[in-house]
């Protein structure tokens, strides 16, 4: 299938990229690495009229150490950020999810920000059915072919979030900067995204004129171990079937500020506070452990064909954590 046409612009600034999304509103798109992008213009998923090129801004494509933080640029490319010596050592399990995102033709081109912001892979989204993201009057996933789709969090439409990133900078404690003509906001990672019962036509909050510029990720404390573990279908080319990812420090043999965070069970990254509450203050044990999983997975709602998927973030959710906490 062949792209449609369309206006294309590569800025050398911020001010500029802004100038050319409101020169063309709510009908112009961002392009950084373009691997999702560019797939959907061919499947006739999206027709911008005007494509806004990163590549040439200076300072979108870099990771950069500060003294309490470290800053990843948006169009940052995967394969640099698994590579990192900074984020390998600081933040080992960003690096292992980075590295576990398709294969290195990928890796090397798609990017941090557009790994946040790609969107789903639901198959009847995908294939143009009328289906609630499209406009339409149902979710096909319901009493269709469900085996990929949300377990917990889910309805009134069922896609499952397929960043392997976002997860882990919640789990980091990441903020998201953003600029747009009305000036910069940033926000935590996990307010990034918007499940279904809040907005069906997209899956961030971002605006049509907003642009990410900065993930910063600040440095853990001292005695914090991390872990990420991701389960596929057909090994390390595919997206999660779920991943789980459990950032915690210990002191004097327990736990604080755990945060546990799944992927792909749900339509966005799924935090469960009270799970985390549980192992706050305790010396982890492998009953503490599975209590505080299950607690996270409480009010999953499984459709017909992905029950496994609601035992499969089970087991790796207590794998992660037993991991962390070496027990």
């Amino acid at each position: 299938m062949s792209l449609p046409h369309f206006e294309y612009l590569r800025p050398d600034s911020l001010d500029h990229a802004l100038l050319a999304l409101a020169g063309a509103p709510a009908e112009a798109m961002l392009l950084a690495g373009g691997t999702d992008l560019l797939e959907m213009m061919k499947e006739g998923l999206l027709r911008p009229r005007r494509l806004v090129s990163l590549q040439d801004i200076p300072g979108l494509r870099s990771i950069r150490k500060r003294t309490d933080f470290v800053e990843i640029g948006p169009a940052t490319r995967i394969a640099d950020l698994a590579d990192d010596p900074v984020i390998r050592k600081s933040f080992p399990a960003l690096a292992e999810a980075a590295a576990r995102v398709a294969v290195p033709q990928i890796r090397n081109a798609a990017t941090v920000a557009g790994n946040l912001c790609q969107r789903p892979r639901c198959w009847y989204f995908r294939g143009g059915f009328p289906c609630l993201k499209h406009g339409g009057g149902k979710c096909y996933a319901v009493q269709g072919e469900n085996t990929y789709h949300a377990v917990i969090g889910g309805g009134p439409c069922y896609i499952v979030h397929p960043s392997d990133l976002a997860p882990v900078l919640i789990a980091y404690d990441a903020r998201i900067e953003i600029v747009s003509p009305r000036g910069r906001r940033t926000l935590p990672a996990a307010e990034l995204f918007v499940p279904p019962n809040r907005r069906l036509d997209r899956e961030i909050v971002l605006g049509w004129d907003e642009i990410i510029t900065r993930i910063l990720l600040p440095f853990p404390p001292p005695g914090t171990r991390a872990a990420f573990i991701k389960a596929e279908e057909r090994g390390a080319f595919d997206f999660a079937l779920a991943s789980a990812t459990a950032v915690a420090t210990l002191q004097n043999g327990r736990c604080r500020n755990l945060r546990l965070v799944f992927g792909a069970i749900a339509p966005i990254p799924w935090i469960s506070p009270e799970a985390n509450r549980m192992l706050e203050h305790q010396p982890p044990d492998p009953d503490r452990i599975r209590a505080a999983v299950d607690q996270a997975l409480v009010g999953s709602e499984v459709l017909e064909y992905n029950r496994y998927k609601r035992i499969l973030a089970r087991n790796l959710g207590v794998h992660v954590l037993r991991t962390v906490f070496q027990v």
